[in-house]
């Protein structure tokens, strides 16, 4: 419609200096020259017409990635803050956990579901923090491979201890944001490795659930 407008505006414009100059053995002449300039007008009109709609879009566009963004952080603020406060104490093997509400217990892994030293407190299947109970020399080597696998953004922790137990691991990013961990620690008579994702070492569920591991 404003293209319209502005087409309709300049051939008034170029219609009465037409008139003005009145008839003459030159009127196809000219009428071929306002032609001329109509269609220049017009298509100068439709670039002009394309570029601010292209700026409109790209506005547009910054603006709703912007809201978007805005309304990520707005919904993260209002989600409930962890606690540990309703969580369940839950044996498996020779172990007990405290499984936060929301959370379940997942016992052995994909080659055994009955292994009774190797459980998860999972938030979600990307989100969880598992446990497995090694001799030295596996812990060792699975810790050591994790390590070498395991460099994005990755950086060695300082000695971590969670419930008066010490812990040894790093940290390091998955790509989208997120953190997970890899740590080594003994309970008891029980060498324990820990892998986590989903987590920060330093996050209170992290604090929370390993803190509450103690055995039977």
């Amino acid at each position: 419609m404003k293209r319209r407008l502005i087409v309709c505006a300049v051939v008034t414009a170029i219609c009465v200096g037409i008139t003005g100059c009145g008839s003459d053995s030159g009127s196809s002449d000219t009428t071929a020259e306002v032609q001329k300039a109509l269609d220049e007008t017009s298509d100068a009109v439709d670039k002009l017409g394309d570029a601010i709609s292209d700026s409109v879009t790209e506005a547009a566009s910054e603006i709703s990635g912007s809201l978007d963004e805005i309304n990520d952080q707005i919904t993260e603020s209002l989600e409930d803050p962890f606690t540990m406060d309703g969580a369940t104490e839950t044996e498996w093997g020779d172990f007990v956990v405290s499984v936060p509400q929301g959370y379940e217990l997942k016992g052995g892994d994909v080659f055994d579901d009955t292994d009774p030293n190797i459980f998860k407190v999972m938030k979600s299947d990307f989100d969880y923090i598992e446990f497995k109970s090694e001799s030295d020399k596996q812990m060792m080597q699975n810790y050591n491979y994790n390590h070498d696998t395991y460099t994005n953004e990755q950086q060695d922790l300082p000695k971590v201890d969670y419930a008066g137990v010490d812990w040894t691991g790093f940290q390091y990013g998955d790509g989208f944001g997120g953190y997970g961990f890899e740590m080594y620690g003994k309970i008891g008579d029980k060498n324990i490795r820990i892998s986590a994702a989903g987590f920060a070492y330093d996050s209170e569920e992290a604090k929370g659930i390993i803190g509450s591991l103690k055995l039977k």
